[in-house]
């Protein structure tokens, strides 16, 4: 389990984080919701163990996760950023390479090509192995960065995670439901624990297995969607009015915000 146990974060005097104890768990989907500025890519670098917390501690597998490397914890957990940049001239299946680097020394190059490979087919991706990264479109890139997290813990001994913050952003409809299945499948049949930040109230409804709302560093609520997502809630994070239906054929609620 990946847990933040009563974590702060301040910056010059300013609070980022107050006070957050969670778990990201092996075999669940966490989704991570709120408006700008709420501090959930604060809260994802403090998890991923680049951004030390100022007060309480992050744990891994019930270890403080200070205590490993910087290669321990990439072989354990990957991260999506919200945004990423690639050298020029870099094939799209160089840039899923590099997810094989916290593993050097355990593999062959054709194992590592093979996982990589492979990591692109499970992102949508294949299809741009061979492409400069810089003729993609950012849809495709964000497929391509992807598949690198994915490349970086296959075949990964003991607890895994993937720390995403808005994978499908840049991504059309058809993409955006590929991708969230996708990491569902992950969380649930290949028990990696996903944490990830979403603006798309009924992606995460359909797809998380929990949500947690998130306002100016403080946690505001957290449980299944049909706990989180109700109007009152909703109105206290976002300050919009929504109305929330049934889904007609799920047990998951449908979020129609009025503008």
């Amino acid at each position: 389990m990946l847990a933040a146990n009563g974590v702060g974060l301040a910056v010059d005097g300013i609070s980022l984080l107050q006070a957050i104890s969670i778990s990201v768990r092996p075999g669940r989907l966490l989704a991570v919701m709120g408006p700008n500025g709420a501090g959930k890519s604060t809260l994802l670098r403090v998890l991923s163990g680049d951004l030390p917390p100022t007060g309480g501690e992050i744990t891994y597998d019930n270890l403080p996760l200070a205590r490993l490397s910087g290669v321990q914890r990439a072989r354990c957990r990957a991260v999506v950023q919200q945004r990423s940049s690639i050298a020029y001239g870099f094939s799209a299946l160089q840039t899923v390479l590099i997810g094989r680097y916290p593993h050097g020394g355990h593999g062959t190059l054709r194992t590592d090509r093979a996982i990589a490979l492979r990591a692109l087919e499970r992102a949508g991706a294949a299809e741009f192995d061979s492409r400069s990264v810089e003729t993609l479109s950012g849809g495709e890139f964000a497929r391509v960065v992807l598949a690198r997290a994915l490349a970086q813990i296959d075949g990964v001994a003991g607890s895994r995670y993937l720390l995403l913050d808005e994978p499908t952003v840049a991504l059309d409809p058809a993409h955006q439901h590929d991708v969230m299945r996708l990491l569902s499948r992950m969380a649930h049949d290949e028990h990696v624990g996903i944490f990830v930040i979403l603006h798309d109230f009924n992606l995460a409804a359909r797809y998380a297995d929990e949500i947690m709302l998130m306002r100016a560093g403080s946690v505001v609520a957290q449980g299944a969607p049909n706990q989180v997502l109700i109007p009152e809630l909703i109105a206290q994070v976002f300050g919009v009015e929504a109305v929330v239906l049934a889904h007609p054929t799920e047990s998951r609620p449908v979020i129609v915000i009025n503008g």
